[in-house]
Protein backbone atom coordinates (compact mmCIF):
# COMPACT_ATOMS: atom_id res chain seq x y z
CA UNK A 1 0.00 0.00 0.00
CA UNK A 2 2.31 2.24 0.86
CA UNK A 3 4.49 1.53 -2.52
CA UNK A 4 1.41 2.44 -4.42
CA UNK A 5 0.90 5.77 -2.47
CA UNK A 6 4.46 6.62 -2.91
CA UNK A 7 4.55 5.73 -6.63
CA UNK A 8 1.35 7.85 -7.15
CA UNK A 9 2.97 10.61 -5.13
CA UNK A 10 5.74 10.37 -7.76
CA UNK A 11 3.69 10.64 -10.94
CA UNK A 12 1.09 13.52 -9.54
CA UNK A 13 4.65 15.46 -8.90
CA UNK A 14 6.01 15.06 -12.19
CA UNK A 15 2.79 16.04 -13.98
CA UNK A 16 2.32 18.95 -12.14
CA UNK A 17 6.07 20.16 -12.99
CA UNK A 18 5.69 19.05 -16.36
CA UNK A 19 8.84 16.86 -16.01
CA UNK A 20 7.11 13.96 -17.18
CA UNK A 21 9.27 11.43 -19.40
CA UNK A 22 7.75 8.36 -21.92
CA UNK A 23 11.26 6.55 -20.86
CA UNK A 24 10.55 6.96 -17.44
CA UNK A 25 9.21 3.08 -16.54
CA UNK A 26 7.73 2.76 -13.17
CA UNK A 27 7.76 -1.18 -11.63
CA UNK A 28 5.09 -1.81 -8.72
CA UNK A 29 3.50 -4.69 -7.68
CA UNK A 30 -0.18 -4.34 -5.85
CA UNK A 31 -0.65 -5.80 -2.45
CA UNK A 32 -3.25 -6.59 -0.17
CA UNK A 33 -3.44 -4.51 3.00
CA UNK A 34 -3.31 -8.09 5.71
CA UNK A 35 0.16 -8.58 4.00
CA UNK A 36 3.00 -8.70 6.27
CA UNK A 37 5.55 -6.09 5.01
CA UNK A 38 8.82 -8.77 6.41
CA UNK A 39 7.37 -11.21 3.80
CA UNK A 40 6.94 -8.90 0.56
CA UNK A 41 7.78 -10.54 -2.39
CA UNK A 42 9.57 -7.51 -4.31
CA UNK A 43 11.91 -6.57 -1.56
CA UNK A 44 15.34 -4.56 -3.01
CA UNK A 45 13.53 -4.37 -6.22
CA UNK A 46 13.62 -1.53 -8.49
CA UNK A 47 10.61 0.79 -8.68
CA UNK A 48 11.47 3.52 -11.09
CA UNK A 49 14.14 3.51 -13.80
CA UNK A 50 14.61 5.86 -16.28
CA UNK A 51 15.10 4.33 -20.18
CA UNK A 52 15.94 0.81 -21.07
CA UNK A 53 17.12 -1.67 -18.32
CA UNK A 54 18.69 -3.55 -20.56
CA UNK A 55 20.44 -0.72 -22.89
CA UNK A 56 24.01 -0.52 -23.20
CA UNK A 57 26.14 2.76 -23.04
CA UNK A 58 29.71 4.12 -25.03
CA UNK A 59 31.70 6.92 -24.44
CA UNK A 60 31.81 8.83 -28.07
CA UNK A 61 34.91 10.62 -27.43
CA UNK A 62 37.59 10.72 -25.12
CA UNK A 63 37.78 14.48 -23.85
CA UNK A 64 39.29 14.98 -21.10
CA UNK A 65 37.41 16.08 -17.31
CA UNK A 66 39.06 18.34 -15.24
CA UNK A 67 37.39 18.97 -11.71
CA UNK A 68 38.54 22.28 -10.00
CA UNK A 69 37.85 23.73 -6.54
CA UNK A 70 34.86 25.93 -6.02
CA UNK A 71 36.48 27.43 -2.85
CA UNK A 72 39.62 28.30 -2.40
CA UNK A 73 40.01 26.18 1.18
CA UNK A 74 41.39 22.71 -0.12
CA UNK A 75 40.77 20.03 1.94
CA UNK A 76 43.43 17.98 3.17
CA UNK A 77 43.26 14.24 2.34
CA UNK A 78 42.37 13.30 6.03
CA UNK A 79 39.55 15.53 5.96
CA UNK A 80 36.17 14.17 7.58
CA UNK A 81 32.68 14.79 6.12
CA UNK A 82 29.33 14.94 8.29
CA UNK A 83 32.12 13.71 11.02
CA UNK A 84 32.06 15.24 14.44
CA UNK A 85 34.35 14.39 17.58
CA UNK A 86 32.42 14.05 20.78
CA UNK A 87 34.48 15.54 22.77
CA UNK A 88 33.90 19.28 20.90
CA UNK A 89 30.29 18.11 21.04
CA UNK A 90 29.76 17.94 24.61
CA UNK A 91 31.89 20.77 25.31
CA UNK A 92 29.39 23.01 23.34
CA UNK A 93 26.73 21.63 24.81
CA UNK A 94 28.72 22.61 28.31
CA UNK A 95 29.05 26.33 27.64
CA UNK A 96 25.66 26.91 25.87
CA UNK A 97 24.04 24.95 29.14
CA UNK A 98 26.40 27.14 31.97
CA UNK A 99 25.73 30.49 29.61
CA UNK A 100 21.44 29.72 30.06
CA UNK A 101 22.14 28.51 33.49
CA UNK A 102 23.60 31.93 34.44
CA UNK A 103 21.49 34.04 32.41
CA UNK A 104 18.68 32.96 34.04
CA UNK A 105 19.92 33.22 37.27
CA UNK A 106 20.96 36.82 37.04
CA UNK A 107 17.21 37.47 35.72
CA UNK A 108 15.67 36.08 39.09
CA UNK A 109 18.42 37.82 41.03
CA UNK A 110 19.44 34.49 42.45
CA UNK A 111 23.14 33.07 43.00
CA UNK A 112 24.37 29.38 42.25
CA UNK A 113 25.38 27.24 45.31
CA UNK A 114 29.46 26.95 45.39
CA UNK A 115 30.31 23.41 45.37
CA UNK A 116 28.87 20.68 43.01
CA UNK A 117 25.80 18.54 43.70
CA UNK A 118 28.33 15.68 44.04
CA UNK A 119 30.18 17.39 46.90
CA UNK A 120 27.15 19.60 48.60
CA UNK A 121 24.49 18.98 50.72
CA UNK A 122 21.73 20.36 52.01
CA UNK A 123 19.48 23.64 50.16
CA UNK A 124 20.98 24.33 46.75
CA UNK A 125 20.48 26.49 43.97
CA UNK A 126 21.62 24.87 40.74
CA UNK A 127 20.97 24.70 36.75
CA UNK A 128 21.59 21.77 33.94
CA UNK A 129 19.63 20.23 31.23
CA UNK A 130 16.79 18.21 31.70
CA UNK A 131 17.26 14.82 30.23
CA UNK A 132 15.16 11.46 30.17
CA UNK A 133 15.86 8.17 31.99
CA UNK A 134 13.10 6.55 30.06
CA UNK A 135 13.38 5.57 25.91
CA UNK A 136 9.91 6.43 25.34
CA UNK A 137 8.37 9.79 26.36
CA UNK A 138 10.20 12.27 28.97
CA UNK A 139 7.67 12.09 32.63
CA UNK A 140 7.83 12.59 35.93
CA UNK A 141 9.60 9.87 37.04
CA UNK A 142 11.87 9.98 34.37
CA UNK A 143 13.61 13.41 34.53
CA UNK A 144 17.33 13.67 35.11
CA UNK A 145 19.10 16.85 35.65
CA UNK A 146 22.56 16.90 34.05
CA UNK A 147 25.31 18.90 35.55
CA UNK A 148 27.90 21.35 33.36
CA UNK A 149 31.29 21.12 34.47
CA UNK A 150 30.37 23.75 36.96
CA UNK A 151 27.44 22.36 38.75
CA UNK A 152 28.34 18.72 38.47
CA UNK A 153 31.34 17.34 37.06
CA UNK A 154 28.81 16.67 34.10
CA UNK A 155 27.00 14.16 35.68
CA UNK A 156 23.44 13.35 36.18
CA UNK A 157 20.90 13.32 38.87
CA UNK A 158 17.81 12.50 39.38
CA UNK A 159 15.20 15.37 39.74
CA UNK A 160 12.39 14.85 42.24
CA UNK A 161 8.82 17.04 41.49
CA UNK A 162 7.04 15.80 43.77
CA UNK A 163 7.18 19.13 45.37
CA UNK A 164 6.48 21.00 42.48
CA UNK A 165 3.07 22.08 41.99
CA UNK A 166 3.13 22.57 38.01
CA UNK A 167 6.33 22.49 35.49
CA UNK A 168 6.92 21.77 31.54
CA UNK A 169 10.08 20.01 30.97
CA UNK A 170 11.24 19.00 27.43
CA UNK A 171 14.96 16.85 27.04
CA UNK A 172 17.43 19.31 25.98
CA UNK A 173 15.51 22.12 28.07
CA UNK A 174 17.85 24.13 30.23
CA UNK A 175 16.71 24.84 34.04
CA UNK A 176 17.62 26.57 37.41
CA UNK A 177 16.56 24.35 40.06
CA UNK A 178 16.24 25.34 43.05
CA UNK A 179 15.48 22.20 46.38
CA UNK A 180 17.79 19.77 48.31
CA UNK A 181 20.65 17.61 48.06
CA UNK A 182 20.25 14.58 49.88
CA UNK A 183 22.33 12.05 48.95
CA UNK A 184 24.17 13.14 45.55
CA UNK A 185 22.53 11.38 43.56
CA UNK A 186 18.64 12.83 43.80
CA UNK A 187 17.67 15.93 43.94
CA UNK A 188 14.41 17.31 45.84
CA UNK A 189 13.05 20.04 43.63
CA UNK A 190 11.00 23.10 45.11
CA UNK A 191 11.13 25.00 41.99
CA UNK A 192 12.29 25.31 38.68
CA UNK A 193 12.93 28.07 36.85
CA UNK A 194 13.82 28.30 33.02
CA UNK A 195 12.13 31.35 31.58
CA UNK A 196 14.72 34.17 30.45
CA UNK A 197 15.06 37.31 28.41
CA UNK A 198 18.51 36.71 26.57
CA UNK A 199 20.45 39.88 26.05
CA UNK A 200 19.77 42.02 22.75
CA UNK A 201 22.89 42.48 20.48
CA UNK A 202 25.25 45.78 20.67
CA UNK A 203 24.24 46.87 17.74
CA UNK A 204 20.42 47.44 16.26
CA UNK A 205 20.16 45.86 12.93
CA UNK A 206 19.92 47.66 9.87
CA UNK A 207 17.23 47.45 7.80
CA UNK A 208 17.41 47.83 3.94
CA UNK A 209 14.47 49.26 1.68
Amino acid sequence: MKTIQMALSLLYSIYSKNLYHKNIIFMFTSRSQCEKYSQRSDSRSVQCYFGSPTARYERENDTPLIVKNYNKEIFNADAKYMYEIMGKKAKCINNMTEWLGHTILEKHGLNLTEGTLRSQLGDMTTFGRIVSDSDGKINAQSVLLEGTIETNSGYTVTLNLNKVPKCSLFPGQVAVVQGNNPNCTTFIADKILTDTVLPLPEECPVLND
